[in-house]
């Protein structure tokens, strides 16, 4: 780092206080249903740390997790999720979080913000240091991660790196909003107008090509799995010999709605992405509507009711591991898309182009990001570099 004024490398042992956590008795019902989030390996999936899926009351807290406040860098280390992706974040309230994430208080050397960042920029790395805890449990070792270092500038070069990467950030996570709060207003446009039902499977096509990976005339293909939907909602683009086992092809446009624990609904609207390179799971349907437009079908496929008659129709003993079968999510009955009026058909259809269209500006904001990231957190470029450049991105 001689050429660089000013910054040094540390370990992250040496520049944060390290905290563990842990999970209040699930058959404790005064200590969940509170206003405090907890934060485990699966609920960790924003970069902004501000809420949960599941909330603790301050006894549950008190008994058996830990609470951090604001500023604090939360990150996974033991989880299905490690073995595609590292998950790391940054709280902006005062949170509780599980024994399966690890949490850092900055000392004054860093910036939290900052130290967030440092993190994320070595997650290639970090994904190399994972190893097998059994079931497809991914682990990291506390004492490996520690001994990571981390090259420090100056504090206010320290801010200025952090607003030039949390900018992009705050338009990644504005379009978010926009997304889910156009597919909700979807779906509730449907719920409301609805009338007549029908057996699924009379208002679609269930394709069921399956092709080996391999055999494709294609660079590169767009699978369409379920970490990938749990991910970020996006398929991920990898080289054929990457995938190991038949998939099923998405060859026209399609909603993909998952057989596995219906409890947790999987519906994927693929509108556009469909083609010769576009692969699904065997863990999904692929249904090609026959009277509407995949939108439609999508939003009539994630109404409530139709979630709640598939859990009564699962198959299996594990929590974890229930399945629908496909002839049996065939026949359940869904809202007729033929029977709803054209204007809200067409309503519906611009409201998930448009969450579309944010998921799309996203990836592109992402991918500058994670470009950006080991660039300035290593020094190789200033901010004064590219402030120009992420400003045309707004």
């Amino acid at each position: 780092m001689g050429e660089l004024t000013g910054w040094k490398e540390m370990s992250l042992g040496d520049v944060a206080r390290w905290l563990s956590g842990g999970t209040p008795r699930t058959s404790e019902p005064e200590y969940w249903g509170g206003n405090i989030p907890w934060i485990g390996s699966g609920s960790l999936k924003d970069f902004r740390i501000e809420s949960s899926e599941r909330m603790l009351t301050s006894l549950g807290a008190a008994n058996g997790s830990r609470l951090v406040g604001p500023g604090t860098v939360i990150f996974v280390v033991r989880g299905m999720s490690l073995k595609t992706e590292f998950r790391v974040g940054i709280t902006q309230r005062e949170v509780a979080f599980g024994q399966d994430c690890k949490a850092l208080v900055a000392k004054s050397v860093v910036s939290p913000i900052y130290l967030a960042y440092a993190i994320k920029s070595q997650t290639q790395y970090i994904l190399g240091l994972v190893d097998e805890a059994g079931h497809g449990t991914g682990r990291l070792n506390t004492d490996q991660m520690q001994e990571i270092l981390i090259s420090i500038p100056p504090l206010p070069e320290q801010q200025a790196i952090a607003e030039v990467l949390g900018a992009l950030d705050d338009k990644i996570a504005a379009n978010r909003k926009l997304a889910e709060t156009a597919e909700e207003l979807a779906v509730a446009l449907v719920g409301s107008r609805g009338g007549a039902r029908v057996p699924l499977g009379s208002v679609v096509r269930h394709a069921k090509l399956s092709v080996d990976p391999t055999t494709l005339d294609v660079v590169r293909v767009r699978h369409y799995s379920l970490p990938a939907f749990d991910a970020n909602g996006a398929p991920e683009e990898v080289e054929p010999i990457a995938i190991k086992s038949s998939k099923y092809l998405v060859e026209n446009p399609s909603v993909l709605i998952s057989k596995l624990n219906p409890r947790f609904p999987r519906v994927w609207n693929i509108s556009d992405g469909h083609g010769p390179d576009a692969l699904a799971s065997t863990e999904f349907l692929v249904l090609e509507p026959e009277t509407s437009t995949t939108s439609v079908l999508w939003s009539i496929l994630r109404q409530p009711d139709f979630s709640t008659a598939l859990q009564g129709k699962v198959a299996g003993t594990s929590g974890s591991h229930q399945r629908v079968r496909p002839a049996d999510l065939l026949d359940t009955d869904v809202i007729d898309p033929g029977a709803l009026p054209g204007e809200v058909a067409d309503s519906v259809t611009a409201l998930c182009l448009a969450a579309a269209s944010a998921r799309a500006e996203n990836q592109t904001l992402a991918t500058t990001r994670d470009t950006l990231l080991p660039a300035l957190m290593s020094g190789r470029i200033r901010v004064k570099d590219v402030e120009r450049e992420v400003a045309t991105l707004f």
